[in-house]
């Protein structure tokens, strides 16, 4: 579609193709929208905050991807401060959910077996003799 800036009797027209030209006022009748909010959406221009914010989402992203895609909100709003730009942890977690990006989270592992050989440790106090006089004396237990 291509806009045509008027005919002869002053309105503006669209064409299709080879097709007849459609007329804007009809068209925007048939869809429910006024002129007013026509002209407004083709005539809009960004404002400076909004030229800021696209600034800081595009920034926020470098560092996203700079950081492998770990750093989460804290730590993208630090990097940004030593920047120069102030910017809370509240309005960076708005900006990442807007771009759509999410934190990596890292599973913590806990370490379970040290490097310590226990073998040496452990003896064999009952030298494999299960027949006891009393009850109470000897324990024995199976972990595998």
């Amino acid at each position: 579609m291509s806009h045509l800036p008027g005919n002869r009797e002053g309105r503006r027209t669209v064409k299709r193709g080879g097709e007849t030209p459609l007329n804007v006022s009809g068209v925007l009748r048939i869809l429910g929208v006024s002129r007013s909010g026509y002209n407004g959406f083709w005539k809009h221009r960004p404002s400076a905050g909004q030229m800021k914010k696209e600034e800081r989402m595009t920034q926020i992203k470098a560092i996203y991807e700079e950081s492998c895609e770990i750093y989460g909100t804290s730590k993208i709003a630090a990097k940004m401060r030593q920047g120069g730009n102030k910017v809370s942890t509240r309005t960076m977690g708005k900006y990442m959910k807007k771009i759509g990006i999410q934190v990596c989270y890292r599973k913590h592992k806990t370490c379970t077996i040290r490097g310590y050989d226990f073998s040496s440790d452990l003896k064999n106090i009952l030298n494999w003799d299960f027949q006891l006089q009393r009850l109470d004396v000897v324990w024995c237990t199976d972990i595998t």
